[in-house]
């Protein structure tokens, strides 16, 4: 079994979001089950700054309807599976990975379509096509249309998996026109949406895939479908939901080196000396007893920054609040605000950090995601396996991941519907009175622990997905 996959971010060479963590660590879970697999990122700037060990492997010309392209396709070996970066001019114009729209949707075609004929100019054919989100969706199109003009594409089918639907990019007409591509004449597409890349990915794709079977059943319906509910609906029987997964040895607290102190599921009181760790370095009063609230987020109104920190304010009694992320400018003057208005109980970091992300997870007592909407979300799913409680809106991911105590004997947190401040408020009102329970507190954190997230059982249902596309496209 070969597959390629191609997506805009892939660790460890480039992430931004969630997608990277797929598109780096799924293939290496895929290689165990005995596929091949090989994963095309452009060749940011960001990649280019690191300058990395890389053997240019093919020089091509991409035609295009004002000449040629120069495409490089320079191979980067890891342990168990390959990644390439592809590099042209319309990826060296871009300052960043995700840069104006329509730069990206040039950029992001021309990546598309140079990544499937450098694969054709090294004689590796795929059997299947892993395409993720509109960055990628081009390809999915060009090779609509290829498999009936070349044989070397005949028998390949594609998968184009969801990350995030309301993303779509830009205008691709013009784009679409440079480099040959046909747009897709599909009535169940919105008008508004026919020349953009994603909606015309999702048409003609073989077979879709969402990051989790709640967001798979969401997007069908008008309050997610980002007006494409249609299109979706119509292609029900082609859609799939696999949850991700996280890497498992990468997220450990037995052996994770950037903590003071590493713990288990039988060390789990080691935990009370990282939670004051996490409140001396924050500055933050010291107190066992105090229930110590999160947030680890990209600052984004999809994640809820502003339920939340309204939810925090009318929230009575005792309690300490950390947010740690950064990226809209309104929600973080917004943070900044709450912090000044709770100085003596609140911390606000505003930027990416990794090292103290890994440090909250291991010391806060409750993690709290109320996304407005969530397709997966691995922080959940992290959390847990640090001990740390997640309270979390009941949709898409989250929904298959967390399981409310008052609904599930097995229970790992607190859920609540709809993302809005009364239910938020409710729902972390429940969690502090069971906090103030350490046996029945433990016994949440010890199932969350417990809980299997690791990226195997995500490829074997990818796996499964492999071979139905391979023996359909075969049988035709």
């Amino acid at each position: 079994m070969r597959v390629l996959f191609l997506a805009a971010e892939a660790v460890p060479f480039a992430k931004v979001g969630g997608l990277a963590d797929v598109a780096g660590e799924l293939p290496a879970a895929l290689s165990s089950l005995g596929v091949e697999v090989r994963t095309v990122i452009p060749f940011h700037r960001e990649i280019r700054d690191l300058q990395p060990r890389l053997e240019r492997v093919v020089r091509l010309k991409i035609p295009t309807s004002s000449g040629t392209q120069l495409a490089e396709l320079y191979e980067a070996r890891l342990d168990n599976h390959k990644i390439y970066l592809i590099d042209g001019p319309a990826i060296q114009k871009a300052t960043a990975v995700y840069d104006d729209p329509e730069r990206d949707t040039e950029k992001f075609t021309f990546a598309a379509v140079a990544a499937m004929q450098c694969m054709q100019a090294l004689d590796w054919r795929p059997d299947i096509l892993h395409a993720h989100d509109w960055h990628a969706s081009a390809a999915v199109v060009w090779l609509k249309y290829q498999r009936k003009r070349d044989e070397f594409w005949g028998r390949v089918s594609s998968l184009l998996t969801v990350h995030n639907l309301p993303y779509m990019g830009a205008s691709a007409r013009n784009v679409f026109d440079e480099y040959g591509l046909r747009m897709i004449n599909d009535p169940l597409i919105p008008e508004w949406a026919r020349d953009l890349p994603f909606p015309m990915g999702l048409s003609c794709a073989d077979r879709i895939s969402a990051v989790s079977p709640s967001y798979t059943r969401e997007i069908q319906t008008p309050e997610f479908g980002s007006g494409l509910e249609n299109l979706m609906r119509s292609r029900w029987q082609r859609l799939h939901g696999i949850l991700n997964g996280i890497d498992v040895e990468r997220w450990n607290p037995e052996t994770d080196s950037t903590l003071p102190h590493t713990f288990g599921r039988k060390s789990l009181s080691f935990r009370k000396a990282l939670k004051e760790h996490v409140q001396k370095k924050l500055k933050l009063p010291l107190d066992a007893h105090i229930p110590l609230i999160s947030m680890v987020t990209r600052l984004d109104h999809q994640k809820g920054i502003d339920i939340g920190l309204a939810a925090m304010e009318k929230l009575e009694g005792p309690w300490q609040f950390v947010l740690l992320g950064a990226g809209n400018n309104e929600l973080e003057a917004a943070a900044h605000q709450f912090s000044q208005r709770f100085k003596n109980r609140s911390s606000i970091t505003l930027r990416f950090d990794t090292r103290l992300a890994r440090l909250i997870f291991a010391g806060a007592d409750m993690i709290m995601m109320p996304s407005r909407y969530e397709p997966c979300g691995l922080t959940q799913m992290i959390a847990m396996r640090y001990g740390c409680v997640p309270i979390a809106a009941a949709t898409g991911g989250l929904r298959d991941t967390v399981m409310d105590i008052d609904q599930h004997k097995s229970g790992t947190g607190f859920t609540f519907e709809p993302a809005e401040v009364g239910p938020l408020k409710t729902a972390l009102l429940r969690a502090i009175s069971v906090y103030r329970d350490p046996r029945r507190w433990r016994g949440i954190q010890l199932r969350g622990m417990a809980r299997d997230f690791s990226w195997e059982t995500s490829a074997l249902e990818y796996y499964k997905l492999y071979e139905i596309s391979r023996a359909e496209v075969r049988s035709h």
